[in-house]
């Protein structure tokens, strides 16, 4: 059955590269920040409930300067 399990720390590590990929490839400002809200909720959530397996040492992005870079780019 394939099954794939990471813990929670680990998962959302991945996500996070998937959404700083996903808002390189954003063609508007609106998709960056509807990538970056959804990736700080699961960061917050992971945060504000604790896991097992790793801690957590990931911090929410911030809109405002993932938004200023994507710009630069």
């Amino acid at each position: 059955e394939e099954l794939n399990y990471l813990p929670p720390a680990l998962r959302v590590r991945k996500e996070l590269e998937s959404a700083r990929e996903a808002i390189s490839r954003a063609q508007t400002e609106e998709a960056v920040r509807v990538i970056v809200a959804e990736i700080n909720a699961q960061i917050r959530d992971l945060n504000r409930l604790g896991a097992e397996g790793p801690p957590s040492t990931l911090m929410p992005l911030d809109v405002e300067v993932v938004v200023e870079r994507w710009r630069a780019s």
